[in-house]
């Protein structure tokens, strides 16, 4: 999430074509999922359903599924996830979007949405973070080419935040490097998540 706190799961499941379509050079196929959840050890039964849809420069898949945590099936995990492409005079753009939502008793309580664009090597990417009856943190990444640095603004815990992430190297190994708009910055390797950076006044 937008504090760092990772989630480690694994999702085993199997498909079954349901439908399927053929109309000249498109392709319209449905599948029923139906598997398994893991996380931290334990199992929860999943089932789901797969729409994709694909033409010669243009493709589509739209994925959803549910993880029940108890018998009752009143307490969930709902993950639904689409993805477009489409190649246009040899360019590619492309869209996805994720998002996860954690219910309990049939009540939504937390939800988890990225939203990424990508158009001519130009990048977009917005990150939302919501609790209930709470207000939602949100991030929005952009970058204007493949070798700019990242703009991100947005608004975490009520308050507004903009800085910039760039890649430098330092000591041999590529670091990101945080700049805010109060003039202030630190560095982080990228696999590294202890609180030991250098911060610059």
């Amino acid at each position: 999430d937008l504090l760092g706190v990772k989630v480690h799961y694994q999702l085993y499941y199997n498909e079954i074509l349901t439908d399927s379509k053929q109309d000249e050079d498109e392709t319209e196929e449905n599948f029923s999922i139906d598997g398994v959840l893991i996380v931290e050890g334990k199992s929860y039964p999943v089932v789901g359903e797969r729409q994709s849809e694909s033409e010669t420069d243009e493709s589509e898949n739209e994925l959803q599924f549910t993880a029940f945590l108890n018998e009752e099936k009143t307490s969930y995990i709902r993950m639904q996830q689409e993805f477009e492409s489409e190649t246009d005079d040899g360019e590619q753009e492309s869209e996805q979007e994720f998002e996860y939502t954690y219910y309990l008793n049939g009540e939504w309580q937390t939800r988890t949405c990225v939203k990424y664009e990508l158009e001519n090597q130009e990048l977009e990417l917005k990150l939302t973070v919501e609790e209930r009856d709470k207000e939602k943190d949100e991030l929005v990444f952009c970058r204007e080419h493949s070798d700019a640095a990242l703009q991100v603004r947005g608004k975490i815990q009520g308050q507004d935040v903009r800085f910039t992430i760039r890649i430098i190297q330092e000591n041999g190994k590529n670091q990101y490097r945080y700049e805010f708009s109060n003039g202030n910055s630190w560095n982080q390797d990228r696999w590294d998540d202890d609180d030991d950076d250098d911060d610059d006044d």
